[in-house]
């Protein structure tokens, strides 16, 4: 995977060599949108306050609050030129545009100490 930036653009490409198939994005921050509430899908789809890490030589996961500002949200200007790893991730891929996309230059965060996340014993 791969994301290098460009003057107004993101050129994301995710090439698979085990099945051979490749995911070519192109991306640009649009027109700024309203500051996400809560509650929306932009708030949803931006705005993360946990995060998750697994060490898989313990097998155990660990989490962390963090901080930041909310995201600036802007509508995302994007052009799909290839999409095989879209497809095998059983995303429909008939040439329709997403139903909603948008991005954000981001924020600077703040990550406080992680903590083990206990096991669930079923």
């Amino acid at each position: 995977m791969s994301a290098p930036t460009g003057q107004t653009s993101i050129d994301y490409v995710c090439d698979r060599k085990s099945d051979e198939s490749k995911t070519h994005i192109t991306y640009q921050a649009g027109q700024r949108l309203a500051v996400p509430e809560p509650g929306s899908l932009e708030f949803f789809l931006l705005e993360r306050y946990r995060l998750f890490s697994y060490n898989p030589k313990s097998s155990q996961l660990y989490s962390g609050r963090v901080h930041h500002v909310p995201y600036p949200a802007h509508e995302a200007i994007y052009e799909i030129h290839e999409e095989g790893s879209l497809r095998l991730a059983g995303f429909e891929t008939d040439a329709k545009s997403p139903v909603h996309a948008v991005t954000s230059p981001g924020v600077d965060v703040k990550v406080y100490a992680l903590e083990r996340v206990p096991a669930i014993r079923g």
